[in-house]
């Protein structure tokens, strides 16, 4: 027999209380919802959040200290030539800058009304914010990834790019772009001169198995390489510092073409027989003391920007 805890005159639980019971149940949640509703209007209204110095912020109790804070001397940042996004807040204890009240977790296009609720909970319940990523922001699972078998990956759509690669040197580095090249399902990789080739352990480190399913072949020469793929048809870009080269920023793959990338050695970068044979040169800007990237991180770099352009464009 269920019982009515909110109040002694229900007694027995029944169907003909039913109603009086819910109201029992349900009533601090509604008190909650609503205080919080509120809260969270005035604050986003005010634009400012005030918290104790225990870190319980009272919002009622800190917005009745404002006529307070109007005799304290101003200690605006922007009038003191600080950052104007902080905002000066009393609660009664203590007085500090606290940045304004941004969404962490909700996008700016989320309705108002769920905006001033989640503003509400998380100044009356200052870990609503860190349950909420939790909730939304859980690490997937390996069987969440949805992830494809090799046989399935040979048979999807692929990257309308070659990858080639010029006497690159170290083995982890062929593994990391075989790697890579699985990731954004690129069309084939060719690896020339002393590139190495799977099989081979220090390849499988760093591709952890991508040598199985990404298209590769070996070829003793980068430069019969890029002849033969421009005459396929193929848009053949050196990846290198040159003159007159294209930012990668500013360089957009036409959907329906067909593109080809070299990377060069770890120390010499691509031979220049190799760069004055392709269509145009490629350049990441860089803004440090090096100048130099490694070649694999190099290569996930321009493989991301074709995805992003080809996989991932509005226009698909």
């Amino acid at each position: 027999m269920l019982v009515c805890m909110g109040c002694g005159k229900c007694g027995n639980f029944g169907a003909e209380k039913f109603g009086h019971f819910v109201i029992h149940v349900f009533r601090p949640f509604v008190h909650v919802f609503l205080h919080s509703l509120w809260v969270g209007r005035r604050l986003m209204d005010k634009g400012q959040r005030a918290v104790s110095r225990e870190g319980y912020a009272h919002p009622v109790e800190n917005l009745r200290v404002e006529k307070k804070m109007s005799a304290l001397p101003a200690e605006n940042p922007a009038e003191k030539g600080g950052n104007p996004g902080k905002t000066a807040v009393d609660s009664g204890k203590t007085r500090r800058l606290l940045p304004a009240p941004s969404g962490e977790v909700l996008s700016p296009r989320f309705p108002q009304l769920f905006r001033r609720l989640y503003t509400g909970f998380s100044t009356l319940f200052p870990n609503f914010a860190a349950v909420l990523k939790a909730l939304f922001m859980k690490k997937l699972t390996v069987e969440e990834l949805q992830r494809l078998d090799v046989a399935a990956f040979r048979e999807a759509e692929k990257l309308p790019l070659v990858v080639v690669l010029d006497n690159v040197r170290s083995l982890h580095n062929v593994g990391s772009v075989l790697r890579t090249a699985d990731a954004f399902r690129v069309e084939e990789v060719v690896m020339c001169g002393i590139t190495a080739t799977p099989p081979s352990a220090e390849i499988h480190k760093t591709a952890l198995g991508a040598e199985d399913s990404v298209a590769w072949r070996y070829a003793p020469d980068a430069l019969a390489v890029v002849e033969a793929l421009r005459g396929a048809g193929y848009t053949v870009l050196a990846v290198e510092q040159v003159e007159g080269s294209l930012q990668l920023g500013s360089f957009r793959p036409e959907p329906g073409r067909r593109y080809a990338v070299v990377f060069g050695n770890e120390v010499k970068g691509v031979q220049q027989c190799v760069v004055d044979a392709c269509h145009q040169a490629l350049e990441i800007p860089q803004f440090g003391t090096k100048h130099s990237l490694n070649v694999s991180v190099t290569a996930g770099m321009v493989m991301w920007e074709f995805a992003r352009c080809l996989f991932l464009s509005p226009s698909r």
